[in-house]
């Protein structure tokens, strides 16, 4: 069998150092782009107002105890914006390296268990998967947890190998924790069932003892137990409301996000492109040959991710994001069997298919992009009024635009719903001058339409998102 000098004219080490430096220019390119409302802007404002409040161990938002995930993303946030300042760039930092450093997890996986080419494929894949790249890097928890997950299965998936007794367990456990910091459980419930089920399948791995697993259970215990313990004596109603209306309730009768069972399959399918379609094609027209490490590893990243899969299509609350956390295990294990089953193809075909699909994700990121989150973003408006906001109280009107506090760096504005429309007029006939902020789609002539006699609306600033403007009461010079 030829090398992969010989097949592809390239070491790959240097394949390696291109690919590395193609998922950060991908990446990186999102890093100072505006916040898209709402979840980039509200754990990027929660972080902060932390930081003012003197806040750690219960994560705040608006003045309330913000409770739905573990805090780890804000902790990290809070670390760039100290550093770095309060702007965008650095609110997404922390997300964007994650992002970066999950495929420097999947090249090393590959690596370590069936050579540097697999780890090479896997990771090209995982660069060039347009779903990753552009929910991956958004600063949600979503990217934290496919990082921790995928270091948890990398680790795991070596003791196995290995025979390890603790170590590698040891640190699959941190990882996992650490997933579980990032999330919640979600993170155990994608990393334990098919690292159990695994020595079942393979006949060949020895079936690890239960002081394996007792490793594993305390090293994830150890990151994420205090964190949930301190919490729970300080909230007590936090273990009710995180586990069971958070967990339970948002897996099996969802209050937000509910999707039929199938909604993921055509985004698996579109993101993966061309790969898709290609592992489509080996699968029903080739045979995979003879056993190798590329496949045995092509066979456990795809059970892996096949599962994660599987479970987010059983829940009941479904969101795009969410399957980031499975799309490295996916992209590992179509690399792997796409280099297990690469003589099968020409070899122009594979590069001219991996270069017209880069060209694609270079064109995607650095032009579509940026536009996208201009349209769809607060922050032009924002700015533009941002002189305007000196001294004036804030008022949000039917939508919660966390990028006001953000941007403006401003501790003191006020959001109100629809059902609040007569607390929000109290609080503007209190006032003789306001800087007001509703959604352009409904709130808006809502909000003019029921203003209290007398009172003007003077819009400043406006585009598909929201209009801001200043209501003024008659009696105000």
């Amino acid at each position: 069998m030829k090398s992969f000098r010989d097949s592809w004219f390239v070491s790959p080490i240097v394949l390696a150092g291109a690919t590395l430096a193609l998922a950060a220019f991908l990446i990186g390119v999102r890093i100072d782009l505006p916040l898209l409302e709402p979840e980039e802007a509200r754990y990027a404002e929660i972080p902060r107002q932390m930081m003012v409040q003197g806040r750690f161990l219960v994560p705040v938002h608006d003045g309330l105890d913000y409770l739905d995930k573990p805090p780890l993303l804000y902790w990290l946030v809070m670390a760039s914006l100290r550093t770095f300042g309060v702007h965008n760039a650095a609110a997404r930092l922390p997300a964007a390296f994650a992002a970066w450093l999950t495929v420097v997890v999947v090249l090393a996986w590959g690596w370590r268990t069936a050579g540097l080419s697999v780890g090479v494929a896997g990771a090209l894949m995982l660069t060039l998967c347009g779903d990753f790249l552009y929910r991956a890097p958004m600063l949600t928890m979503n990217g934290l947890l496919a990082l921790f997950v995928t270091l948890a299965l990398a680790m795991a998936h070596v003791a196995l190998r290995e025979r390890s007794r603790w170590g590698w367990w040891w640190l699959s456990g941190i990882a996992c924790g650490l997933a579980v910091m990032a999330k919640g459980v979600v993170g155990i419930a994608l990393v334990a069932p098919p690292v159990v089920l695994w020595p079942w399948v393979d006949r060949r791995l020895s079936r690890p003892t239960w002081t394996s697993y007792l490793v594993w259970g305390m090293g994830m215990g150890l990151v994420a137990g205090p964190w949930f313990v301190a919490v729970a004596r300080e909230r007590p109603e936090f273990i009710e409301y995180f586990f069971w209306k958070h967990h339970v309730e948002r897996f099996a009768q969802p209050f937000d996000h509910a999707g039929p069972f199938w909604l993921y399959l055509p985004q698996l399918a579109l993101g993966f492109l061309p790969w898709s379609l290609i592992v489509a094609y080996l699968l029903v027209r080739r045979r995979p040959g003879n056993p190798s490490t590329a496949l045995d590893l092509a066979q456990f990243a795809g059970l892996a991710g096949l599962w994660g899969f599987a479970f987010f299509s059983a829940a009941g609350s479904k969101r795009p994001v969410y399957l980031v956390a499975v799309e490295p295990s996916l992209a590992l294990a179509i690399g792997a069997f796409c280099w297990h089953m690469r003589e099968n193809l020409p070899r122009w075909l594979w590069l001219s298919v991996t270069l017209t699909t880069a060209s694609a994700m270079i064109a995607l990121t650095a032009v579509w992009l940026p536009i996208y989150t201009d349209q769809f973003s607060a922050e032009a408006v924002v700015l533009e009024v941002r002189h305007e906001s000196a001294g004036l109280p804030i008022f949000c009107f039917g939508h919660g635009w966390d990028s006001v506090g953000f941007l403006l760096q401003r501790n003191d504005v006020r959001t109100f719903l629809g059902p609040e429309r007569g607390a929000i007029t109290q609080a503007l006939a209190k006032q003789p001058r306001s800087l007001v902020f509703v959604t352009t789609r409904r709130g808006g002539d809502n909000f003019e339409n029921h203003m209290p006699p007398g009172m003007v609306f003077v819009p400043l600033a406006e585009n598909r998102q929201l209009r801001a403007g200043i209501v003024t009461r008659p009696d105000a010079k």
